[in-house]
C-alpha cells in the first residue's frame, strides 16, 4: 500500500493517524489481525 518511493510514508515508514481516538485505533487495528469487534468498544466515550 505504501511502496510508492515517493511517498513520505514509504520513505518514513510511519503512518500518521490524526482523527481518531487511541481507543477506536485499537479496536480498528484487533478487528484487522482477528476479524473480530470486542463489543465493548461501542461503549467507548466519546469526546
Amino acid at each position: 500500500m505504501f511502496e510508492q518511493k515517493y511517498m513520505k510514508e514509504a520513505r518514513s515508514g510511519k503512518v500518521k493517524i490524526v482523527d481518531s481516538s487511541p481507543e477506536c485505533f485499537r479496536a480498528m487495528l484487533d478487528y484487522f489481525y482477528t476479524g473480530k469487534i470486542d463489543k465493548s468498544i461501542f461503549f467507548i466515550k466519546l469526546t
